[in-house]
């Protein structure tokens, strides 16, 4: 075994919140992408509360309890997801994982590690297969190297991202340039993959569970393609949801996503 994995295998859970029924038979597990944090979820866990025990999770570098340099890389994300999940639920109920942007890509990463060990998964506006265009690499790029630059200069870098796409959370004077660090390891793996297609950690993935999709269709960079849709469609008992918002679906309809 390598130091990495005897590393993913030792209880590392990440920051998390608990609420709800817990002596429900049903685990609802939440976990955000960028530039969010459990707040995001604040329109609809009260309500899936009622039903369900829900686990809301979050980053090291976005929440304030856990800090790292350069990250956390997709694959101990997925690991560290499973020992969270694992850490509450101690009656092993059934486990759906909602994930949102880089929560859904590590919703995804999870699948990929533990097959089968989530009931069901529902990812927002982030597929497993993206869509590539010339503004997702400049995007992404830039908030690479805001996340390398630091300071004065990242935050500079990430605010102006933000600016270009009309965000403001309640939260956004807490967003800072050690948030993307998701950006910083998807550009590490795209290098690597440039000589080895397998590094890229969702390389030939495929869900192992039921998967409902959700995209908004108001806005002007579309993560997922026809294709993509076309293959989550004819999967069996898999679903795929247009909803007529921006990104930020769990924000501007959260009665569907419930």
């Amino acid at each position: 075994q390598t130091i990495n994995q005897n590393k993913m295998q030792a209880s590392n859970p990440l920051p998390y919140e608990v609420s709800g029924d817990k002596n429900s038979k049903n685990l609802v597990v939440f976990i955000h992408g960028f530039p969010d944090c459990m707040e995001l979820w604040d329109n609809i866990t009260p309500e899936v509360s009622k039903d369900a025990y829900v686990l809301n999770v979050s980053y090291p570098n976005i929440h304030p309890s856990q800090k790292t340099k350069w990250g956390v890389s997709f694959e101990e994300l997925g690991a560290r997801l499973k020992q969270t999940i694992d850490q509450v639920n101690d009656t092993k109920r059934a486990v759906t994982v909602v994930g949102h942007d880089w929560g859904a890509y590590v919703t995804y990463c999870f699948d990929k590690q533990f097959p089968g060990y989530a009931k069901q998964l529902i990812t927002l506006d982030v597929p497993y297969k993206p869509k590539q265009s010339i503004f997702f690499v400049l995007y992404t790029y830039v908030l690479c190297v805001a996340f390398i630059l630091g300071c004065c200069c990242g935050n500079f870098l990430t605010r102006l991202v933000l600016k270009v796409f009309k965000y403001n959370p309640p939260y956004a004077k807490k967003i800072n340039y050690r948030w993307n660090f998701f950006y910083f390891q998807l550009w590490k793996s795209l290098v690597q993959s440039k000589f080895n297609p397998k590094k890229m950690f969702l390389y030939g993935y495929t869900p192992s569970v039921p998967l409902v999709y959700m995209y908004g269709k108001n806005k002007p960079l579309q993560f997922q393609g026809r294709t993509f849709l076309k293959e989550v469609e004819e999967r069996e008992n898999c679903e795929v949801h247009c909803t007529d918002t921006n990104h930020w679906i769990s924000r501007q309809a959260p009665d569907f996503v419930i």
